[in-house]
């Protein structure tokens, strides 16, 4: 499913399906001399991580079990609330990130890519959003009202129409806001 679908997973084997993947990954990443810099679960993982304090547990645990200096990424402002939460009660190094070309609802929430305008790919839109995200400013959620997701980093989906050109509207955006784009 390519991460697309949540896996019914019991807590023993998500625990050793995430340090089994972690251990292959820091394994190639070793072969060219370098070693992970930070871990952050993908597709359904990354949302069911967001609202089931269970796997929020056994992620933090397993990624703790295989190196405890490495940060976690996870969801800025009220939708990450219950996953930073539980991944420092483990002893993880959260960083928040916000996501500038996804749609958020009013709770805080990524809006279901099933919905309506759940997915930007207007360059100057999302390099408006990138700039907010990144200086504390709310953005507009679906629907109604607005939601404040001050974040660390900052998450592009490379897949979408017209990718490059909104990481470049982003990149000059952050960069003539006066944001300094680095690594964590």
């Amino acid at each position: 499913g390519f991460g697309r679908r949540s896996m019914s997973l019991s807590t023993d084997e998500l625990f050793a399906d995430v340090v089994f993947q972690l251990g292959a990954l820091g394994a190639l990443v070793a072969v060219e001399g370098e070693r992970l810099h930070h871990v952050k679960a993908h597709g359904a993982l990354y949302l069911d991580l967001h609202t089931n304090e269970r796997v929020a547990d056994a992620f933090g645990r397993a990624v703790m079990a295989f190196d405890r200096e490495l940060p976690v990424v996870v969801m800025a402002g009220a939708g990450g609330e219950m996953a930073r939460s539980t991944l420092e009660d483990v002893g993880v190094r959260v960083v928040t990130e916000a996501f500038p070309d996804r749609a958020y609802l009013s709770s805080g929430a990524l809006a279901p890519r099933s919905m309506d305008r759940a997915t930007l790919s207007d360059p100057d839109v999302v390099a408006q959003r990138a700039v907010a995200m990144a200086t504390g400013r709310g953005v507009s959620a679906l629907g109604d009202g607005e939601v404040a997701v001050r974040a660390e980093t900052l998450c592009l989906h490379g897949d979408g129409p017209g990718a490059v050109d909104v990481a470049i509207a982003v990149r000059n955006a952050l960069s003539e806001a006066g944001v300094a784009v680095r690594t964590f």
